[in-house]
C-alpha cells in the first residue's frame, strides 16, 4: 500500500524552505530555489529519446538549453509527472516513462522530485514503488507518494 501526500506536501516544502532561509538569515546568506512545474514524457518524447541501436533512452539533450537556468539555484524541485513503471514505455493516458529520465533530470540540476499528482498511480502500486526504486537508486530525493504507511510517517514532510 503506499500513500500519496496530495497538495498538502507542497506547503511542507516551502515551510521547510522558509525555515533554512530563516536559519542562515543570521549569516546574511541568500538561498535560491527553483520550482518547475510538470515532468512529462508523451509518446513523442519517448520515441524521440530512443536510440534504437542501443535500445535506450537519452533525455540529457531535452534539458541543455534549461540546465544552465536550473544549476543557478541552490535548490531546485520539479514534479515528476509520470510514473517509471517499467515497460511497455507510455505517454498519455497512463505515462510510464523510460528510467532514463530521472538521471537526466538529476544531471540537469533538479535535486528533488515531487512524485504525488494525477498520474502518480498510472502503474499501480508497482509503479509507485518502482518509481521510488528509481529515485532512490540515483540518491535522488523526493516525496509526495510512499511504499507504504510506515514509510510516509517517518518521512512526510
Amino acid at each position: 500500500m503506499f500513500l500519496c501526500g496530495k497538495s498538502k506536501y507542497l506547503n511542507y516544502v516551502l515551510i521547510a524552505c522558509s525555515c533554512i532561509v530563516f536559519l542562515h538569515g543570521n549569516a546574511q546568506q541568500e538561498l535560491s530555489f527553483l520550482f518547475a512545474g510538470d515532468v512529462m514524457s508523451h509518446g513523442p518524447q519517448i520515441a524521440a529519446a530512443r536510440n534504437e541501436l542501443t535500445d535506450s533512452y537519452d533525455y540529457d539533450a531535452g534539458f541543455q538549453f534549461v540546465k544552465p537556468i536550473i544549476e543557478q539555484h541552490d535548490i531546485a524541485i520539479a514534479n515528476l509527472e509520470v510514473t517509471h513503471a517499467g515497460k511497455p514505455y507510455s505517454g498519455y493516458p497512463q505515462f510510464s516513462a523510460p528510467d532514463e529520465l530521472s538521471p537526466a533530470l538529476m544531471n540537469a540540476g533538479f535535486d528533488v522530485l515531487l512524485t504525488c499528482n494525477n498520474h502518480s498511480c498510472d502503474g499501480g502500486a508497482k509503479g509507485v514503488v518502482r518509481t521510488l526504486d528509481i529515485l532512490d537508486k540515483l540518491g535522488i530525493k523526493h516525496t509526495g507518494t510512499f511504499r507504504n504507511k510506515a514509510e510516509r510517517d517517518l518521512n512526510y514532510p
